[in-house]
């Protein structure tokens, strides 16, 4: 086994593979191949606590935002770290924050930059859930909660040493560049927007373009063509009656996982998951999982539960200043006029007050 530590992920993300870590270790192949390539690979769960058993890795996400913040703390982690401890937790904050991406756009942030606006709005948002609307803007409401550790230094120091140990590509591609870099060398997991196993359970909103049926055809042939090539692959997704149909062509495994983007606390029960091979499944792999990792996932509740944000008590009358500190004079203005721009359009022309203060920052 390597003597690499696994480390936990940055940041929280909607079907996190963290939960059910060791139910899927166990249909990992019996030998590894030396390569190891995750198409989808959103928090990182599965990389961050298996990769260092292979002797490269290959992580993609079509979310750039994401792959951006994962550069950033493997090459600028000290230039990221300072920046989210001056965000604040609080809302007008946030709310100036989320709108970067509707007023004078992320390209002018730096790449650090837009690594903190992004972890800082995954970390205070509500159920840390990343969902885009029509046109690609992060539209989650602002999450309330008693403490959040916006910057979680310790785990982001972590991430840091994993990404340097392990030999890590990172791209932002669409999921079909799989079939340009697998050889059969190569380990493939795909952990791809799920299937609804209801009409009341829909949510593929990571960006746009959205997941449907036809996506899920896609994907199940790209799985065929890597199993022409021998390629082995290794695919979660829900064991709806769709899915299973699928993919009956290949071996079908069942878990049970729990759901965590139910509105309601209730609503979360474990659901059953299947996790689809193109091998042989071998019930005895769960000791590739480093024992560390455990005591990871043990620890990370008492971690948020002692630690005290940095900025978590900043008065709302500062948050403009510390917005202005850490985006620019630039991005401070143009989130201030959109913020009197959102609040005229509410209430269909305003009174005379606000469409004064509108016309003069503008």
């Amino acid at each position: 086994m390597s003597d690499i530590l696994p480390a936990r992920p940055f940041v929280k993300w909607v079907g996190g593979k963290g939960g059910i870590l060791a139910q899927l270790v166990p249909y990992f192949p019996k030998e590894l191949p030396s390569r190891y390539c995750e198409p989808f690979v959103g928090g990182g769960a599965v990389y961050f606590a298996m990769g260092h058993l292979f002797k490269e890795c290959v992580i993609n996400d079509g979310n750039c935002e994401l792959i951006n913040a994962y550069t950033v703390i493997r090459d600028k982690v000290e230039e990221l770290i300072p920046l989210l401890r001056l965000c604040p937790y609080e809302e007008s904050f946030y709310l100036r924050l989320r709108h970067l991406d509707q007023t004078w756009g992320l390209e002018n942030l730096s790449d650090v930059q837009r690594a903190a606006r992004f972890i800082c709005l995954l970390k205070t948002c509500f159920n840390g859930l990343y969902r885009v609307n029509g046109h690609n803007f992060f539209n989650t409401p602002f999450g309330k909660y008693e403490r959040v550790l916006i910057c979680d230094e310790a785990r982001l120091k972590d991430c840091h040493r994993y990404l340097t140990d392990v030999p890590t590509t990172l791209t932002c591609e669409d999921y079909h560049s799989v079939l340009d870099v697998a050889t059969p060398d190569t380990f493939v997991y795909f952990d791809p927007p799920y299937h609804p196993v209801s009409d009341t359970s829909y949510f593929t909103s990571y960006q746009t373009g959205g997941w449907d049926s036809f996506e899920q055809r896609e994907l199940h042939d790209v799985c065929v063509e890597l199993d022409r090539k021998g390629v082995k692959f290794m695919l979660s997704n829900s064991a709806a009656p769709f899915i299973n149909d699928l993919y009956s062509d290949f071996n079908l495994n069942y878990v049970k996982a729990p759901r965590s983007i139910n509105s309601k606390g209730t609503g979360r029960s474990a659901i059953a998951e299947v996790v689809i091979t193109n091998y042989d499944t071998y019930q005895g792999n769960a000791s590739l999982l480093h024992p560390d990792w455990l005591k990871l996932r043990k620890g990370a509740a008492c971690a948020h539960a002692l630690a005290e944000d940095f900025a978590s008590t900043c008065p709302p009358e500062e948050s403009l200043g510390r917005f202005a500190q850490i985006f620019g004079e630039e991005a401070a203005a143009g989130s201030r006029v959109e913020t009197v721009r959102a609040t005229v359009k509410r209430r269909k022309g305003g009174d005379g007050t606000r469409k004064a203060e509108l016309k003069a920052l503008s």
